[in-house]
């Protein structure tokens, strides 16, 4: 029996194809994956919409990310910064420390890697709405006394968020952006990789669902030829990561990349 958890889109696609791209230095410095699950056309008030559980969403807001800060694994709240980049074909975004999509990342390489972490990528604005939102206590789990008896403030949130974001019809796409700085050859080298996956029209099929499911797919197809072995172990352990990759793009998962030298 083999057992393989954390496989979804993050943790899972992007955890994978970050640890296929360190396997091409052989020594890595520094590691930085980025996420997010956006509406094609974002709408007000948060340019988001709902793709999966709003008690999940509120999860990875809510708490503290796993980094690794000179080697060692730390942790440090969600929302402790904002980060600003550009995307190919997708333009302006905000990235900001959420939890859980780093996964066991930061265990596995603690020590062999120097600088590790993870941000949720959201349409600009998205952040500063979102923090504000958190530090009035919306998000919290300790039960408050309203009239009528006590509720959690998330579940408050949740109930009236969920109707709000939700938009039947809309379509959606998902962004990875993974980027390694390293030693490749002899050279110090920055390498990045994107994903720019889309709602796909001829199958209904959205763009979180894709990229969600097919790694659960291609993962368990490798269990049953024996290309995964027994036990239950990390992905980033357990799985062939360059063949994952490979198998992504036969079901029109497109991995670009750029390499760029470093001082």
């Amino acid at each position: 029996v083999s057992i393989v958890p954390d496989l979804g889109l993050a943790p899972g696609l992007a955890n994978l194809l970050a640890v296929d791209s360190m396997q091409r230095f052989e020594r890595v410095e520094r590691v930085a994956i980025r996420v997010g699950g956006l509406p094609l056309e974002p709408q007000p008030p948060l340019g988001y919409m709902m793709l999966f559980s709003m008690h999940g969403l509120i999860n990875e807001y809510f708490g503290e990310a796993l980094v690794l800060e000179g080697g060692e694994v730390r942790r440090v709240p969600t929302f402790d910064s904002l980060e600003e980049l550009e995307v190919p074909g997708v333009g302006a975004l905000e990235a900001f420390p959420t939890s859980g999509g780093i996964s066991t990342l930061p265990y596995t390489y603690r020590g062999k890697v120097q600088t590790m972490d993870y941000k949720t990528l959201r349409y600009p604005g998205h952040y500063a709405r979102m923090r504000c939102i958190k530090e009035l206590g919306l998000l919290d789990e300790t039960p408050v006394d309203v009239p009528g008896g006590r509720v959690r403030p998330r579940d408050v949130f949740a109930a009236c968020a969920e109707p709000r974001l939700t938009h039947p019809g809309a379509r959606d796409r998902s962004v990875v952006c993974v980027f390694v700085e390293g030693e490749r050859e002899g050279r110090r080298e920055r390498l990045v990789r994107w994903i720019v996956d889309e709602h796909d029209a001829a199958t209904g099929h959205s763009s979180m669902r894709r990229t969600t499911a097919y790694p659960v797919a291609i993962v368990s197809a490798m269990q049953a030829r024996g290309e995964v072995p027994p036990g239950a172990q990390p992905a980033e352990i357990a799985v062939p990561c360059a063949a994952f990759v490979a198998r992504l793009a036969l079901r029109g998962i497109k991995v670009h990349e750029a390499r760029s030298p470093l001082p």
